[in-house]
């Protein structure tokens, strides 16, 4: 009986750790930290996509990975995302398409 109960417990466990956010790869905090020396700008978006914690992770994901991309904050109560990065090597219009390309279209946030 408890051989059984231990199998289920630990059923359960593997289940809910499968369910987990996958982790980095080593590399990310290198290639981010590389990244930011060539944060020169700042552009703040609107995503009312942007609804849950894994939309945010998903766009941190894929948004970081593009082109001149130093940093990705995003704000899931707001719906907005603040990308910070290096105007020599993309630009607003590039990161707009971006966002509409993983599918979370955006809208910029000018003051």
């Amino acid at each position: 009986m408890r051989t059984i109960v231990l199998v289920l417990v630990l059923a359960v466990a593997g289940c809910r750790a499968a369910e987990a956010e996958p982790p980095r790869p080593a590399a990310a905090p290198v290639r981010r930290a590389a990244a930011a020396a060539a944060d020169r700008a700042t552009l703040q978006l609107r995503v009312p996509g942007l609804t849950c914690e894994g939309c945010a992770w998903q766009i941190r994901e894929r948004i970081e990975a593009a082109a001149g991309v130093a940093r990705v904050e995003t704000s899931v109560p707001d719906h907005r995302v603040t990308v910070g990065y290096d105007p020599a090597q993309t630009d607003p219009v590039r990161l707009a398409a971006e966002f509409q390309r993983i599918g979370y279209p955006a809208t910029s946030e000018l003051r």
